[in-house]
C-alpha cells in the first residue's frame, strides 16, 4: 500500500483545492504532486523549469487533476482566479 496521498474523486480534489486556498500553504501540495506525477509529467515540469517557465505548485496540481478528469478547465480557471485574489 502506498503511503503517498491519493486523490480519487472530484470531491477529494475540490476539498484539497479549497483547503489549499484557505491555508495558502503550497508545501502541502507537494505530496499530492509527487503521487500524481508520472514520468511524462516530471519531464514536462523539468522542461518548463529549464526554460524559465516553471509552474507554481498549485498550477501543477491543477494540471494533474485536469489530466485525470478530476476537475474540468472551467474549475481550474476558477481556482486560479481565486488563488490570485487570495494572494493580493
Amino acid at each position: 500500500m502506498s503511503s503517498q496521498p491519493q486523490i480519487a474523486s472530484h470531491t477529494e480534489a475540490i476539498d484539497l483545492l479549497d483547503h489549499y486556498l484557505a491555508s495558502g500553504n503550497a508545501a502541502m501540495l507537494a505530496p499530492y504532486i509527487r503521487a500524481m506525477s508520472d514520468d511524462n509529467a516530471v519531464a514536462v515540469f523539468a522542461i518548463m523549469q529549464g526554460s524559465g517557465n516553471e509552474m507554481a505548485p498549485f498550477v501543477r496540481l491543477l494540471g494533474l487533476l485536469g489530466v485525470r478528469g478530476l476537475i474540468d478547465a472551467t474549475e481550474a480557471l476558477d481556482y486560479i482566479r481565486r488563488d490570485r485574489n487570495r494572494a493580493s
